[in-house]
């Protein structure tokens, strides 16, 4: 049955019968027929019985259609009044909903900091205890200072060691300077004795100025011993920096 049969049908409920009507307009003619015709007193006491028996079931549908309407309009406003308790509840519903899902938002976030937080303390208690971390943290500043005192005597040691290197480089050159020196002076003896070789050689041909000859190669041979002397003097110079170098880088490590 679809909505049209369905409101076809209630309101040939609610409308109102006829046939009674027609039943009753019939009896009143019949009753005043027999009125009219002055007929016997039993046909118009039935007949008047017979209207008045329709009449009373006509006058009590109409009462119970009047009731049915009343019923119908208590009914009306009793819808109204839930129509409107129903929208209230509608609004009222959304409002919770809406609600509901702003706590629902709120308790995501508190059960997603809940867990950072698990993780957190769990980390927490893997990690060192707040006195041990200071303990270490002494120690490492310790061993920092330490490091810093160490770095400063190893610059210290190394600015040293630089000044000595230089210093036994200096006296290396100054020998190799010497030697250099002293090899030239022996090659101006060779030659200053080969010259006075010739010229001894002449004298003693001529049987004259042996005795200077003798004295000028004494005089040679004497400026080139002090010649070498100061070499070897150089040598001992650059031996004893050297040395010196040795015991003060010594002195260094034991500081």
């Amino acid at each position: 049955m679809d909505a049209a049969t369905e409101d076809a049908v209630i309101r040939n409920r609610i409308a109102l019968d006829n046939r009674p009507l027609r039943k009753i307009v019939k009896r009143f003619e019949t009753l005043r027929k027999a009125v009219e015709a002055k007929g016997g007193k039993d046909s118009t006491r039935e007949a008047f019985e017979l209207f008045s028996t329709d009449l009373t079931a006509f006058q009590l549908s109409v009462r119970k259609q009047k009731q049915m309407r009343e019923m119908n309009g208590v009914q009306q406003s009793h819808f109204a009044s839930d129509l409107c308790s129903v929208q209230d509840g509608i609004q009222a519903a959304k409002a919770d909903i809406e609600e509901l899902k702003v706590m629902l938002v709120q308790e995501q976030t508190a059960a997603k900091r809940k867990t950072e937080y698990d993780a957190v303390a769990r980390k927490c208690l893997e990690l060192p205890s707040r006195e041990e971390s200071e303990r270490n943290m002494a120690t490492l500043r310790e061993e920092i200072l330490a490091l810093q005192q160490t770095q400063q005597r190893l610059v210290q040691s190394y600015a040293y060691r630089k000044t000595l290197l230089h210093n036994v480089v200096s006296a290396i050159y100054t020998m190799k300077d010497a030697i250099e020196n002293d090899g030239d002076d022996s090659r101006s003896i060779k030659k200053e004795r080969k010259d006075e070789g010739g010229s001894n050689a002449s004298l003693l041909a001529s049987g004259e100025g042996g005795e200077e000859g003798e004295e000028e190669e004494e005089d040679v041979f004497g400026s080139a011993g002090r010649r070498k002397g100061g070499a070897s003097g150089a040598g001992a110079t650059g031996d004893d920096v050297e040395e010196g170098a040795y015991n003060d880088d010594s002195k260094m490590e034991e500081s």
